[in-house]
């Protein structure tokens, strides 16, 4: 992230500003939280997962999606019943991984261009009111990357998410 103290500020009313221009189109709405959350924080892979009231999928979008393989149903569905994801929606808490390879909350999967095999991640629960419906994911190659700074902003890209999306 810049060193600039007036940096995240900026980048947080932008992307609030470009969440009001979307009209409630879902999709665009999706991909402006994922690459503006990828600018502000230097991360380049992540994703935004929705469910329905039964805990079924409803969205999962990948932040750049050019590298993405066509079919990512069995990654979200292992990152869900036994990765962060999980850990996230039920806990409707925020969660780091330092380490990905040493920490049993992330699961071995294959190898894959969505996510890395080394690194550390954050998972965030995305609110409708007091009620959880959403988690963002985001990983970066580098340990302990996900310090006290990026997890305010990351949380408060949250806090402006959960809204654009149930409106």
């Amino acid at each position: 992230m810049p060193s600039s103290k007036s940096y995240p500020f900026e980048a947080l009313y932008h992307l609030s500003s470009a969440l009001h221009q979307h009209n409630l189109d879902t999709h665009n709405i999706m991909q402006t939280i994922l690459s503006h959350t990828g600018d502000i924080t230097g991360v380049t892979q992540g994703c935004l997962i929705t469910f329905h009231e039964d805990d079924s999928i409803r969205n999962a979008y990948v932040l750049d999606t050019e590298d993405a393989p066509e079919n990512t149903s069995e990654l979200w569905e292992t990152l869900i019943e036994q990765g962060l994801i999980g850990f996230v929606y039920h806990a409707h808490r925020t969660v780091t991984i330092s380490n990905i390879t040493t920490d049993p909350r992330w699961p071995q999967l294959p190898n894959n261009p969505v996510m890395p095999q080394q690194g550390s991640a954050i998972g965030l629960p995305l609110y409708n009111g007091g009620d959880v419906f959403g988690v963002m994911l985001f990983m970066h190659k580098e340990l302990d990357f996900f310090g006290d700074e990026r997890i305010v902003v990351l949380e408060e890209i949250a806090r402006l998410s959960g809204p654009a999306l149930n409106n």
